[in-house]
């Protein structure tokens, strides 16, 4: 082998040895996000994230602040109206009714509330199933990219081999067929 042959040979180690490093280095670097990437993304990935309890606490004291509101107000008015026309009679009826419509609202607010937290649930389940197949592909790829690198170096490194061995080899080979030749001759066989 030559001293360009070794050359190239030291060059596609060295590149092959940058190569592989690279691939380590991508690796450590996904096993590092994926630590603390992954657990949310898998917890998101099982259906459970939707609103937190305190999100959940919050809508429902909305949408109990407006139920709240609405019956006190309609009760003051049919006291009121009880008052004025002296007919308290129908006043217990139309508390009840006042009543009943409160629980309705009430119940349909945390009703909607649930509904909102398993669509938000629904939707990180989507996403997070997405960008776990998203981050498994890119760090799959970038490494085995990398490690192709240092394949295709180490080939480059033995091919360079190769060429300097055959090439002595062709070399010498040519030279015991000269001699061979001359031998011929000189014995009258050409």
């Amino acid at each position: 082998m030559d001293s360009d042959d070794r050359s190239i040979a030291g060059q596609a180690g060295n590149a092959a040895t940058a190569a592989q490093a690279g691939a380590g280095g991508y690796g450590s670097s996904a096993s590092s996000i994926a630590g603390n990437l992954i657990p949310t993304l898998n917890y998101q990935a099982s259906g459970n994230a939707g609103l937190t309890p305190q999100q959940k606490n919050n809508l429902l004291v909305a949408g109990q602040q407006g139920s709240g509101g609405g019956a006190g107000a309609l009760a003051g008015s049919a006291a009121l109206t009880a008052a004025r026309t002296r007919n308290s009679g129908a006043l217990s009826g139309t508390t009840d009714a006042i009543a009943r419509a409160k629980l309705q609202a009430d119940s349909g607010a945390g009703l909607g509330v649930e509904n909102e937290s398993t669509n938000i649930a629904l939707q990180r389940q989507k996403q997070a199933e997405q960008q776990l197949q998203g981050l498994y592909g890119t760090d799959v790829s970038a490494q085995m990219s990398e490690l192709g690198l240092g394949n295709q170096d180490l080939q480059t490194q033995l091919k360079a081999g190769q060429q300097g061995w055959l090439q002595n080899t062709e070399g010498a080979l040519g030279t015991v067929g000269n001699l061979g030749l001359g031998a011929a001759k000189a014995a009258g066989f050409g």
